[in-house]
């Protein structure tokens, strides 16, 4: 039996922070470059700045999410986060865990949220995206996977995060509290509260994977 690293890997949004403060943050980025309901943001933002340049508008648009979403940030403090999260999360880290967050979103965005929220040493590290957005999220699982070792399990909400923690041999717990889950795809563990989540880390203690 392969001993696994007491490393837990949490996705951000849709997992620990609620879905609408992202979904509010975007909106609010639609309406500072005057998008309209039938044009993608690239193509406002072009219209909107004049910027041609295809990489520098996906850095731009980066950016402004950015900004728009420390503002959510700011405004709401903890209240971004699902009902109970941060217990758990702070209990885990009392037991030794090691919490890496990998999102989609970019890396500073959620490092700089952490930062508002005085959340910043509660993980161990944060595995995000570049502003240019460039990674998938099985890209980003096997940067932790080269850095730190492999994790005893990811938690995530999609079906990316089902493919991408599979096809990189790492066990999934999906929550189905961010979004309604489609069955195109079976999680390892399909979880409907925080404790499920908790539940599923006993078991393993249990066991002795870890």
């Amino acid at each position: 039996m392969i001993k696994m690293e007491k490393i837990i890997m949490l996705d951000w949004n849709g997992t620990m922070v609620k879905k609408n403060t992202l979904d509010e943050a975007t909106k609010l980025r639609s309406e500072t470059i005057n998008a309209k309901p039938n044009i993608n943001h690239k193509e406002a933002l072009k219209q909107y700045s004049g910027i041609m340049d295809d990489p520098l508008l996906n850095i731009e648009l980066t950016h402004l999410l950015n900004v728009h979403y420390l503002h959510i940030v700011n405004i709401k403090g903890d209240d971004i986060f699902y009902h109970n999260v941060l217990d758990y999360v702070h209990n885990w880290s009392s037991r030794g865990y090691k919490l890496v967050i990998v999102s989609k979103m970019w890396k500073k965005t959620v490092e700089q949220s952490l930062e508002l929220l005085g959340l910043t040493k509660l993980f161990k590290d944060v595995y995000g995206n570049s502003q240019e957005m460039i990674y998938d999220k099985k890209s980003i699982i096997e940067m932790v996977l080269t850095e730190m070792g492999k994790p005893l399990v990811f938690i995530g909400d999609d079906n990316e995060d089902v493919t991408a923690s599979k096809s990189t041999g790492i066990k999934n717990g999906i929550v189905t509290w961010g979004r309604a889950w489609s069955w195109d795809i079976y999680p390892d563990y399909l979880m409907e509260t925080f404790r499920e989540v908790d539940h599923l880390l006993d078991i393993y203690e249990n066991i002795g994977q870890i």
